[in-house]
């Protein structure tokens, strides 16, 4: 089978989703004490992404040739992310590799979860906001057109509310191209940063999002405080800990903060002192790992700290699910009111003045 440097670059690197089956699947197998090269292949003919299953028959292969599967992910290049590279060859110097890996496949999945979760919660709240749009296009675009042109046959008079809900209902008529051209540039914007920018890029951008982009960044940041942790478990030096887990976690804000973390590291200071040169960090978190610095506890400390950010992401997500909710409720109850309201109440004066 080819393993080309032209093969990797056209199948791509794994998603987070596939890293985390991948060290699943070899933590179960070296758990099991079973043969790693036939358990890779038979288990690559049960997955339906391709670029997985390639990868594990890559591996499968090279282990068949006797290469160390620290080698052998070396081997498959950019497909494998550098840190999953760092954690196996740590883990099998270490003697603990199904435990590594384990573990790694555990905390993978923390920030997938979690902003799953949050879609999840907001799905309701965002089929509601559109079917409320598409009311409001039919209630002000077809019903209120159609009493308009009653009252002003029979020359009703109307009052404030009823002239800004056919005012609005007119205006929507006439520059109804201005908000479709608004939706279509939207779209464009979209898809151009989804083709410019990369992955850890984008997801930076959806950190910026009001409201929203806390919950990402949170996850972030968990992911990153276990991923560090799961490192300096392996033995594996500060300073390189650092750096790969910059490189495994996609959120190009802080990869880039981890890269000057390791560098400052490497120069000699702590991982508290560095943290506090990098704002993208809450205040805090410095004094608790400067604390479990000193007392030989800093990986119980970062899965402390990843724990706390999963529960301020959980309750971040909570909040906007309520948000969402009860501002969705109160604008279609007052959409529909408003509206009955401003169109029916000139039709009992003109019942009045038709019956009298």
């Amino acid at each position: 089978m080819p393993t080309g440097g032209n093969n990797q670059r056209e199948e791509g690197r794994l998603s987070d989703e596939e890293v985390a089956r991948l060290t699943e699947q070899i933590a179960g197998l070296s758990q099991a004490s079973l043969p790693l090269p036939s358990g890779l292949r038979a288990l690559a003919e049960e997955q339906p992404s391709r670029r997985l299953r390639r990868v594990l028959e890559h591996l499968a292969d090279q282990l068949d040739a006797g290469v160390p599967l620290e080698e052998a992910l070396a081997n498959a290049g950019d497909r494998v992310p550098a840190h999953l590279r760092g954690i196996v060859t740590s883990g099998v110097r270490a003697g603990k590799l199904s435990y590594v890996l384990g573990h790694y496949a555990e905390y993978a999945t923390i920030g997938t979860d979690l902003r799953k979760r949050l879609l999840l919660d907001l799905s309701y709240p965002m089929i509601a906001w559109c079917l409320a749009l598409v009311l409001l296009f039919f209630l002000w675009g077809v019903i209120a057109h159609s009493f308009e042109r009653i009252y002003m046959d029979f020359g009703v008079p109307l009052p404030g509310l009823t002239k800004l809900v056919l005012g609005a209902s007119r205006l929507m008529r006439t520059y109804w191209w201005v908000l479709a051209n608004l939706v279509a540039l939207g779209l464009i914007v979209v898809l151009l940063c989804r083709i410019i920018l990369k992955p850890a890029e984008r997801f930076s951008l959806v950190c910026r999002v009001p409201l929203f982009g806390r919950v990402w960044r949170w996850t972030s940041l968990a992911e990153w405080c276990h991923l560090l942790a799961l490192l300096i478990e392996s033995r594996l030096p500060l300073h390189e800990a650092v750096a790969l887990t910059g490189d495994g976690i996609c959120d190009a804000d802080v990869g880039r903060a981890s890269r000057f973390i390791g560098q400052d590291i490497a120069g000699g200071e702590t991982l508290a002192r560095a943290l506090v040169r990098v704002a993208i960090f809450p205040v805090g978190l410095e004094r608790m790992l400067g604390w479990a610095e000193r007392n030989r506890g800093l990986p119980e400390a970062l899965h402390m700290a990843g724990e706390l950010f999963e529960s301020r992401a959980r309750a971040q997500s909570s909040v906007i699910n309520a948000i969402c909710s009860v501002l969705t409720f109160i604008f279609i109850l007052l959409l529909v009111v408003v509206t009955v309201f401003a169109l029916f109440f000139p039709m009992f004066s003109l019942l009045t003045k038709l019956s009298g």
